[in-house]
């Protein structure tokens, strides 16, 4: 082997292990972001599930109230 293939592997080496410590790097950011969103998906689970009860509670206060008209207006023809 000649000396400048030595430097050569070296040189490849150094890039080898700049680029494992790139990648790692963006994977823990990745990692992160996971996490985060992960927690926002929960809570956004949660807070779907209030909106659907109140969504559903309103519904039954409409139908409640409609049918209280329609009694109503029954009464005041007669």
């Amino acid at each position: 082997m000649t000396y400048e293939g030595m430097f050569d592997e070296a040189e490849e080496i150094n890039k080898k292990n700049k680029q494992v410590k790139f990648l790692q790097s963006k994977c823990r950011q990745a990692g992160k972001r996971i996490k985060e969103l992960e927690e926002l998906e929960k809570h956004h689970k949660k807070l779907n599930g209030k909106l659907r009860q109140e969504n559903d509670s309103l519904k039954k206060d409409i139908d409640r109230l409609s049918e209280e008209r329609d009694n109503l207006t029954i009464l005041l023809k007669k």
